[in-house]
């Protein structure tokens, strides 16, 4: 490889408007690529790129904004660029504008169009919003909390060798382990007071049964009824 060529033929083509070279020397220029590196100049040629609607170029130019590189820290600005290119479905402009929104940088917090973001980035396997989007559900940000889908977004993580996920899986696993417990201990619970009641029904339909059966069973000591004796045909004579 000729980087020093290329970086000629680049600057010479970027002069001329050519969006795909503008973004290229910008990261020659980012890099130190063909020759020093060179911050600000790469912060412009992203720019110029970035205005003709290059994804590529405004992800690299918000990431610029946000970490200050080749000029100030602008978090407003790094929001802006990665909102355009998320528009056009680029995935680490919509996982980086999702954890954005997670912590309030550049505009206030929006847990809502966080799991939107994350969730169109991690459709695409970014792994830096498999991770994002699984602490979410895991605390219960923007939604319910959700250990079960939390453990399958830091899996899918892990399968890429996330930096970082290893630690998290194991809180989560520790929580579902807990969660799987008090399950188990709230069903023996809930069975055990079921069999009670189950127990003292019947106890009361056995005593009930009883009661009747005796009552049926015993002998009358009510007093025979008083008949009183009817008349004869002759009256008493006077």
């Amino acid at each position: 490889k000729d980087y020093v060529e290329a970086r000629r033929l680049s600057g010479a083509a970027a002069a001329k408007g050519h969006i795909e070279a503008q973004t290229l020397l910008g990261h020659m220029h980012l890099h130190g690529e063909g020759g020093e590196k060179d911050l600000p100049e790469a912060r412009k040629m992203h720019g110029l790129a970035a205005l003709q609607g290059h994804a590529g170029a405004q992800v690299a130019l918000g990431t610029m904004h946000f970490i200050g590189s080749g000029g100030p820290i602008d978090f407003t600005e790094s929001r802006r660029w990665y909102g355009l290119a998320a528009a056009q479905g680029q995935a680490d402009a919509q996982a980086n504008l999702g954890q954005m929104h997670v912590y309030g940088q550049g505009g206030p917090i929006n847990y809502g169009a966080a799991r939107r973001l994350l969730g169109l980035s991690v459709a695409q396997g970014q792994a830096d919003a498999q991770v994002m989007l699984g602490k979410m559900h895991f605390n219960g940000e923007g939604g319910p909390t959700d250990v079960v889908e939390a453990r399958r977004l830091l899996e899918l993580a892990a399968a890429q060798d996330h930096a970082g996920v290893r630690a998290a899986l194991e809180v989560v696993n520790k929580a579902s382990d807990e969660r799987r417990a008090k399950e188990t201990s709230d069903a023996d619970a809930m069975m055990a007071l079921l069999l009670a009641e189950d127990t003292e029904e019947k106890k009361k339909g056995a005593a009930k049964s009883k009661k009747n059966k005796k009552k049926g069973g015993a002998k009358s000591t009510s007093p025979p009824s008083a008949t009183p004796p009817t008349s004869g045909g002759g009256g008493a004579s006077a």
